[in-house]
């Protein structure tokens, strides 16, 4: 269920960006999809796996993987269709039967709407009912039964979003794109998926081999394998087909296991295990991701059909803990037991889902006993809350109301570093008393030993807008010993800020081993001029994965030819049209097109762009990033009425969006307009204060109205904000100079030199103003 997340500013786009049910083919019967297909292989269906791989199956089935989508039925539906009443934000829903069918009635409109159940969606802690709509739609649900044990609170009907208005139009309503099925929920609830979106006619035909996460979903498709096992049954002792026509079995083939190092108690596996192919099987679902093809098959690298989100504000807390719904990879791949090759099978059983052991005993199957499930450890009575690993090291969180998810980062508790990050730490989590006090126990239990450097308050100093914290991102690019979701999480966010300082920790990084900093690595160079990033990037055009390749199309998409080296052009064309089809998968969504208008203007084609970009504002109406990007293309295209037009119109709707208030007033700036721009730049900073742009916009256009004082005052009170900026000290600089008090800009360019020593420029300017000043 998708959070409500703020928009990014223009600079920084680059979103992240039902049908009639087509029924499981059958009685061995096969279908081909674009994943499926690329090296002639079909998917067979679950059916055809089960006669011989009986003990599997017999595990599988009635695991949530095998109850992912089913058939509306007395025996599939948990919830009371007896006629109860949901009321929810002045709205009715009410729930009932029609013989064989299952009825959701509501009256949001004003008028009372009958919808009957199409498919049942899941099945604990919560079971989801969606519907059909035109176009080929299924929508889900706001409301779902909650399937726990009543003495949990369960067996009742509520809302998804008890606390929140979601009126019709708006991105959360159930009629909108991010409650669509076939687009949000389809691929990992289903096997064998194409979308099919089509945005001629602007509806899905999205096809599955098997409504439900079957055999194929994990272990690829099987028509070379069954044609081997057939061939093999009736005597024909053929070889078997190469593993790459089937995942078969993900379990160890080396002979190693686990063993306890005795000094420190903790598991070492002998031999070291690469658990790449089996934790990215699980990650192409379990993690937060955007699809870069329509459908892949299992054995294909992660980042060759996805682009993981990395550690991104409002999806996870500074230090990494997760916070939005972003499903489990992404706390996993920071754990130091993913470091060590420990893969979801060591702890769940593949086929069942199940724990493979209770309570603290699935830890201890590699973990000593005699050294961690002890008090001397955990420093809690043994058998309360507190003494479970679960309870310091795998923090839970609910989404959907009821569904409890934990972090799968492993982390150790660090209440030290709760009050600067903002992030919360598991002790405080149950002690009143506070993340201070915990820290203090928790130093009295470590005594003379030292907490490994994390990486959270950095991440949430350079968040704050403290450049000061921009070194120690640099110095986390390039720091091999952290995981490599952390290490492209700092180049994304040195990418926001790129100084010269830092070219040399991002080139490092387009060299580098992890796929995952090489693709952040072609995504920060978009801060620098466009003639600059081929020489940086242009190999990574010909990196052996997608997502790589996508980021680098991208970010030198707007690079002039000559500026790649002749090797990489060729490969530039291609990476291209991988770009515009990893849109185009998406493409019911209106952030795809607004990229596809970016990348069109960024290939000089301005007629493109424009079509792209007005195709995202059909999608939806109110996108303020669509209304901005228009305005823009419209102004390069000398239509500066028409632009302003624009923004204006769709501040008619958005009047509190600073976004469209700052485009707006750069508007009025073009047209020389000062004192309409002036009233934009401070409702911008109004509505934004902790964006540095705004004030420094408010105070310069104050100055060109001649207004120093003002300006100055202004400015000042953006410094407040923000004592590190550059822009707007050297902003308030030039508006002390008509007051005759320069001496204050040295005093701050003095003091500002002190606080970002990554700025040898500033020496310089420091050096004029003595000059000036005669000192």
């Amino acid at each position: 269920m998708l959070r409500r997340r703020a928009l990014l500013p223009l600079a920084a786009l680059a979103l992240w960006a039902c049908s009639e049910r087509v029924e499981p083919a059958g009685g061995g019967a096969t279908t081909a999809t674009a994943a499926a297909s690329r090296e002639g292989l079909l998917h067979v269906g679950t059916a055809r796996c089960v006669s011989c791989h009986a003990e599997e199956a017999a595990s599988w089935a009635g695991s949530h993987h095998d109850l992912a989508l089913q058939e509306p039925s007395d025996a599939t539906v948990l919830a009371a269709f007896e006629g109860e009443d949901l009321e929810h934000d002045g709205v009715r829903w009410t729930f009932r039967r029609d013989g064989e069918r299952f009825l959701v009635e509501t009256d949001e409109t004003g008028e009372t709407v009958t919808h009957e159940v199409a498919v049942v969606f899941g099945v604990e802690p919560l079971q989801q009912y969606l519907v059909a709509f035109d176009g080929g739609r299924l929508q889900a649900l706001p409301t779902a039964w909650d399937s726990r044990p009543a003495e949990e609170g369960g067996q009742r009907w509520y809302h998804l979003y008890p606390d929140e208005h979601i009126p019709v139009g708006d991105e959360l309503h159930w009629h909108g794109i991010n409650q669509t099925w076939n687009s949000m929920c389809a691929e990992c609830h289903s096997t064998d998926l194409v979308r099919g979106w089509d945005p001629t006619t602007r509806a899905f035909t999205t096809i599955h081999e098997d409504a439900d996460v079957g055999c194929e979903a994990c272990h690829g498709p099987g028509s070379a394998h069954v044609e081997w096992a057939e061939a093999l049954a009736s005597g024909d002792e053929r070889p078997a087909p190469p593993a790459r026509f089937l995942v078969e079995g993900l379990k160890d083939r080396d002979g190693g296991k686990w063993v306890t190092n005795g000094e420190t108690g903790l598991p070492i596996r002998i031999p070291a295990r690469d658990n790449a192919p089996e934790v990215e099987t699980c990650a192409k679902c379990h993690s937060r991701r955007r699809p870069l093809t329509d459908g892949t098959s299992a054995g294909e690298p992660f980042l060759d059909g996805y682009e993981p989100s990395l550690l991104r504000e409002g999806l996870y807390h500074a230090d990494g803990q997760i916070l939005d719904e972003v499903y489990v990879w992404g706390s996993f791949a920071q754990s130091r037991m993913h470091a060590a090759g420990v893969s979801c099978r060591d702890c769940h059983d593949p086929h069942s889902m199940d724990l493979k052991a209770q309570g603290n005993a699935v830890c201890t199957q590699c973990h000593d006993a005699s050294r961690f499930d002890v008090e001397a450890h955990h420093h809690h009575p043994r058998g309360g809350e507190g003494a479970r690993c679960v309870d310091c090291h795998m923090a839970e969180r609910h989404y959907m109301v009821v569904d409890g998810r934990r972090d799968h980062s492993f982390r150790v508790p660090r209440p030290d570093l709760a009050a600067f990050t903002g992030s919360p730490d598991a002790c405080s989590g149950c002690h009143e008393e506070g993340s201070a006090w915990a820290a203090e126990q928790v130093a009295e239990w470590l005594g003379d030993r030292k907490l490994r450097p994390h990486f959270g308050p950095a991440f949430a100093a350079v968040r704050r807008g403290d450049p000061t914290a921009l070194p120690v991102l640099a110095g986390i690019v390039t720091d091999v010993d952290q995981p490599a979701l952390v290490r492209a999480t700092a180049l994304f966010e040195l990418g926001e800020r790129l100084e010269p300082a830092h070219l040399q920790a991002v080139l490092a990084a387009a060299y580098d081993e992890e796929p995952l900093v090489r693709a952040a690595a072609a995504r920060a160079v978009e801060g620098l001029p466009a003639n600059q990033r081929g020489q940086l990037i242009a190999h990574l055009l010909r990196d052996d994965l997608r997502a790589v390749r996508v980021a680098a199309a991208r970010a030198l998409a707007a690079a002039p030819p000559a500026t790649i080296p002749a090797e990489s052009r060729p490969a530039l064309a291609d990476a291209l049209a991988e770009a515009r089809e990893a849109e185009l998968v998406n493409g019911e969504r209106s952030g795809s097109w607004l990229n596809l208008g970016v990348l069109a203007v960024d290939r000089g084609d301005l007629a493109g762009a424009e079509q792209a970009i007005r195709t995202a504002q059909a999608l939806e109406p109110r996108s303020v990033p669509a209304a901005v990007n228009l305005a823009d293309v419209l102004r390069t295209m000398g239509r500066e009425a028409e632009a302003r037009t624009t923004l204006e119109e769709a501040l008619a709707s958005r009047p509190n969006d600073a976004t469209l208030h700052h485009a707006l007033g750069l508007a009025w700036v073009r047209a020389k307009d000062y004192e309409r721009a002036e009233i934009h730049f401070a409702e911008a900073a109004s509505w934004a204060p902790e964006d540095p742009r705004n004030p420094l916009m408010h105070g310069l256009c104050v100055a060109q109205l001649e207004d120093p004082g003002r300006a100055v005052s202004i400015l000042e009170n953006g410094l407040a904000n923000h004592p590190a900026d550059v822009d707007l000290t050297l902003a308030l600089v030039e508006s002390l100079r008509p007051l005759g008090r320069l001496d204050e800009g040295l005093a701050r360019v003095t003091a500002l030199r002190s606080l970002r020593p990554d700025r040898p420029d500033l020496e310089q300017v420091e050096q004029q103003l003595r000059a000036e000043l005669g000192r």
